[in-house]
């Protein structure tokens, strides 16, 4: 039936117009906060009505669309599928998009030392946590705690209502790197990978260790290659200095 895919076009478009829409009027009003939920939900009734009315018209029907009721069970539909896709899927494919994405220098002359490093991060950048902007080169990690997030900041510690996935999706591979579905590391942090008995963990500058998922430590791996510096060339270039 090709109203099904008439539906999702016009609720994808609708979503992206939402969504453009927010983009021009969010720097105007920065602490202006707007769940992706709401986004979806106001896709929904375009989407709903136009099909609603195609599908009577093809069916030759003089029926009176009853669109509240196709919005009372459309809506939670849509947002129980968000809400697995940006739980389960979308966290399992950031580390592939992370990879292809990281630009790798193809000079023939580079170095390992050339290829790890140091990549500066903008104090200028924030994250948008919950309702609150924070630098990015203030984090030090993050934990998602079910709908509540743990940030360890400089200094101090946050927690707010918010995704994991919404924040990961706002920064960069220089910036950190995700290897667990329930954490976020930052570069500047990072010590380097161990493993613990049949698990690897990440090594982090205030002794805290996070658990890298297996599905995620070959893309793990290649991030602190490149990303982090090796202690020993640091203790290397401290002595020489």
């Amino acid at each position: 039936m090709l109203l099904w895919p008439i539906a999702l076009v016009i609720y994808l478009a609708s979503a992206f117009f939402v969504l453009m829409l927010y983009g021009l009027i969010q720097p105007r009003f920065p602490t202006m906060v707007w769940p992706l939920p709401l986004s979806s939900a106001i896709a929904v009734v375009p989407a709903a009505t136009v099909c609603e009315h195609l599908g009577l018209y093809l069916a030759g029907s003089s029926v009176e669309p009853d669109i509240l009721a196709r919005l009372i069970v459309f809506v939670p539909t849509v947002q129980v599928f968000e809400a697995v896709f940006y739980r389960f899927v979308l966290p399992t494919m950031r580390p592939e998009v992370a990879s292809v994405v990281t630009q790798h220098v193809s000079d023939g002359n580079e170095t390992k030392a050339d290829t790890k490093r140091e990549l500066p991060i903008s104090s200028a950048r924030h994250l948008l946590i919950g309702d609150q902007k924070v630098p990015v080169a203030g984090v030090r990690h993050i934990e998602a705690r079910e709908h509540h997030v743990r940030v360890t900041l400089d200094g101090s510690i946050i927690t707010r209502r918010a995704r994991l996935s919404d924040i990961v999706a706002q920064t960069q591979p220089e910036d950190g790197c995700q290897p667990h579905r329930s954490w976020w590391v930052a570069r500047s942090e990072t010590i380097g990978i161990e493993r613990e008995g049949n698990r690897h963990v990440l090594k982090m500058r205030d002794d805290i260790r996070i658990p890298v998922a297996r599905t995620r430590l070959l893309d793990v791996q290649r991030w602190v290659e490149r990303h982090v510096p090796d202690p020993t060339d640091q203790e290397s270039a401290e002595a020489k200095g």
